[in-house]
């Protein structure tokens, strides 16, 4: 008969194996995925809901929020899939507001300026709206009490790159903090990551473009990115 410290023992060698063990939490959140999508759908198409548009706004983003954790956990697999993508970034912040209204507080104001036939750029899009959720919520975590942030796209005539701003009206950042804000692992909060600017700065990277924050104590936060339209993507 197998004992609990034998049993124990077992799995944490199968755990430990790399080979096997995140490819297998892959496809068991891929599973978990197709219920959660599938309970998703029949609830947007319930007769209930279905004719009210508030619900159906909430479930929206949801499904939107599930296909994007889909589109992450394929590059998580053992054999990654990474599209690269033919992307207008006005149209895909205009599409994906909702969600981005979403992650914003009711205290704190959202409001989108996008400029119309923007360059195409060739980028993965899912990375890209990642990118935009990110620096969304860095700004919500900034802004203390009620407040704004603007979130736009336009272009940069004098480069001819697409400029992408997240702007906040935030605590902003010290000297000695914002040297240091995009560097991987690097965070002032208690529950951070500090990889929501370091991505970014790799997105921008991949693209051949140029990533700027600007911020000073009490001033708040401005976070650009200015994009490369279509043309050579590096590895990102």
């Amino acid at each position: 008969m197998t004992t609990i410290g034998e049993a124990k023992g077992a799995w944490a060698e199968t755990a430990t194996d790399g080979n096997i063990h995140t490819p297998g939490i892959v496809h068991d959140l891929g599973n978990m995925m197709q219920v959660l999508g599938s309970a998703l759908g029949l609830l947007q198409r319930h007769p209930a809901i279905a004719a009210n548009s508030e619900p159906q706004a909430l479930l929206s983003g949801a499904i939107f929020a599930l296909e994007r954790v889909r589109s992450l956990a394929r590059q998580l697999g053992p054999q990654p899939r990474i599209n690269i993508d033919q992307v207008q970034v006005g149209t895909c912040i205009l599409e994906i507001e909702q969600v981005l209204r979403m992650a914003v507080p009711p205290r704190i104001s959202l409001s989108v300026e996008v400029e119309p036939d923007l360059p195409v750029l060739l980028c993965n899009r899912h990375c890209l709206e990642n990118v935009l959720l990110n620096l969304i919520r860095n700004a919500c975590d900034a802004v203390e009490g009620s407040g704004r942030i603007v979130v736009s796209a336009r272009l940069e005539r004098r480069t001819q790159r697409v400029l992408v701003e997240v702007a906040d009206n935030g605590t902003g950042m010290s000297a000695e903090v914002l040297e240091r804000a995009a560097a991987p692992y690097f965070t002032t909060k208690a529950s951070g990551t500090g990889l929501g600017l370091a991505m970014a700065k790799r997105f921008t990277s991949a693209l051949q473009g140029d990533l700027t924050i600007m911020s000073a104590r009490g001033e708040g936060t401005t976070v650009s990115l200015a994009l490369s339209a279509a043309g050579t993507v590096r590895a990102f």
